[in-house]
């Protein structure tokens, strides 16, 4: 792919952001291992490869950007994995937390994108901010302790009360 300006001269940009998808077909289709995606300019008769970051992941699609320091030709490039993707019967567009990662089924099989804050297994999604999922119990462990000391309090509430005695 070629990017050019208009009236705009590489000396002119300290850096710019590309932004680009690869769908998750494509990717487990060519056993692709996500980690070695790169974006890479060819500038000044050279190939360079940017600094490219996986920034999203959806059902169909893994994001990423990369910086340049210009424009030109790019071309996308990875490297397959070392061994296969095994397959692995799973139903289309299933989804779980693996570590910090979330897999997605894609043509029968799992594809990983890490989780930046982890995965959460409740809602089977990468957690939106670095919350600990150990905050999710904290109300319950609050509320087991209040109910607990509520029933010590009543059961022995009488305890160290004289009973009445008529005469």
């Amino acid at each position: 792919m070629t990017i050019t300006t208009s009236n705009l001269a590489d000396s002119s940009i300290q850096s710019a952001v590309v932004k680009f998808k690869l769908p998750r077909s494509w990717i487990a289709a060519n056993n692709i291992d996500v980690a070695t995606v790169s974006l890479n300019r060819y500038s000044g008769g050279t190939w360079s490869a940017l600094t490219t970051t996986q920034t999203d992941t959806d059902a169909d699609y893994i994001y990423f950007s990369a910086t340049t320091p210009g424009f030109s030709t790019f071309a996308i490039t990875a490297q397959p994995l070392s061994s296969p993707i095994p397959v692995v019967n799973c139903t289309e567009g299933a989804k779980r937390c693996t570590g910090s990662s979330l897999e997605t089924c894609t043509s029968g099989r799992w594809i990983s994108a890490s989780c930046a804050n982890g995965c959460n297994n409740s809602t089977i999604a990468c957690n939106a901010s670095g919350g600990s999922q150990a905050a999710d119990y904290t109300w319950v462990l609050v509320i087991v302790v209040v109910v607990v000391v509520g029933v010590v309090l009543f059961f022995f509430k009488d305890i160290g009360k004289k009973p009445w005695h008529k005469k």
